[in-house]
């Protein structure tokens, strides 16, 4: 018969194998299950919380061994070299990653370094001198500073909570990128390398190079809306096809509309002189923008409904596109069924 393992587990001495994978525990004679060769765990959590004085006084070879065993734990001491060498190392995290110092504040972050390492001191955002950052590190946030500044403009504008336009969304993404995220001779290797970045993160995000983008609806809404029409910041190809997407879909409903009889008696009228009011978002992503007009147009009696609109000026006084259709409507009336759609 072979022996009785000698590191078997202490919980025997108080359990019974009953068969069927069940235990029986001789001081309370309760029934617990154990799959055979299995884990004692649970019987070992049973003696803990019904019979805690017999843990206590004989307690389990086969426990698990402390951290502190492994090296781990308040013991290893964090003297001012291992300090400094940590503090470095999270600066230069932060920096290369181009996380918020606001990082260092946020109580699971200081939970997490309290745990690996309990005797570092974390330091605190607003303390510089315990960041000790280089030179190169202000320098770089110095050169990041005018790059971040238009997304955080674009990334409030879009936010709004109010009169925020689809018409200004990919004026907007194009302007970033072909404008604000352009690479310039001046640009330091990190710079360029974050500007690549962002314009290819925009690109996937809103398919800019897409031959499908034309038909996106908020890049039919930018066409209709008399303030961004132009498409100046666009791409030759996607301002091209998006024009004959347009005039594509207005001429269907133009040919519709030939069977309906107009009422000659109502005039043509210009949009009402607009209010001056305060800037919202929408006017600040116009001003944003900076629209240009377009060059010398066609002469109006040349051309379609849908260029008639295009050859127009764009009007940034507009500040509401839908209610500059409803006062416009007589003048390009299928045109302003499709901006209504």
């Amino acid at each position: 018969m072979a022996s009785k393992r000698a590191n078997q587990s202490s919980v025997w001495e108080h359990m019974d194998k009953i068969g069927n994978g069940k235990v029986q525990c001789r001081l309370c004679q309760k029934q617990l299950t154990y799959a055979q060769g299995g884990s004692t765990t649970s019987l070992r959590l049973h003696l803990r919380s019904l019979h805690p004085s017999v843990t206590d006084a004989k307690p389990d070879q086969q426990a698990q061994r402390p951290l502190s065993a492994f090296g781990v734990g308040p013991q290893r001491p964090c003297n001012d070299s291992r300090q400094e060498k940590i503090t470095s190392l999270l600066v230069k995290c932060l920096v290369a990653n181009m996380l918020p110092l606001s990082l260092v504040d946020n109580a699971e972050f200081r939970e997490l370094l309290a745990f690996m390492e309990p005797n570092y001191t974390v330091p605190c955002r607003q303390d510089a001198k315990t960041l000790e950052m280089r030179d190169e590190h202000w320098s770089l946030m110095s050169d990041l500073l005018p790059v971040l500044q238009p997304l955080q403009i674009v990334t409030e504008l879009l936010c709004a909570e109010k009169s925020t336009s689809a018409s200004v969304v990919y004026p907007l993404m194009y302007k970033l990128v072909n404008v604000d995220m352009a690479e310039s001779d001046d640009d330091a290797a990190t710079v360029r390398d974050f500007k690549r970045d962002i314009r290819k993160a925009l690109d996937d995000r809103f398919a800019l190079s897409s031959s499908g983008t034309a038909r996106h609806p908020f890049v039919i809404a930018t066409v209709l809306d008399p303030a961004t029409k132009d498409c100046d910041l666009f791409p030759t190809a996607v301002r091209v096809a998006a024009y004959e997407h347009v005039r594509g879909l207005v001429d269907a409903t133009a040919s519709a509309d030939d069977q309906t009889p107009v009422d000659n008696d109502q005039e043509e009228s210009s949009p009402p002189p607009a209010k001056r009011a305060k800037a919202d978002p929408r006017t600040a992503s116009l001003k944003f923008l900076q629209a240009s007009t377009s060059a010398a147009s066609p002469s109006r009696a040349q051309l379609q409904e849908f260029d008639r609109y295009l050859a127009a000026p764009a009007d940034d006084r507009a500040r509401d596109a839908l209610q500059w259709w409803s006062a416009n409507a007589q003048l390009y009336p299928a045109t302003a069924r499709i901006a209504r759609d």
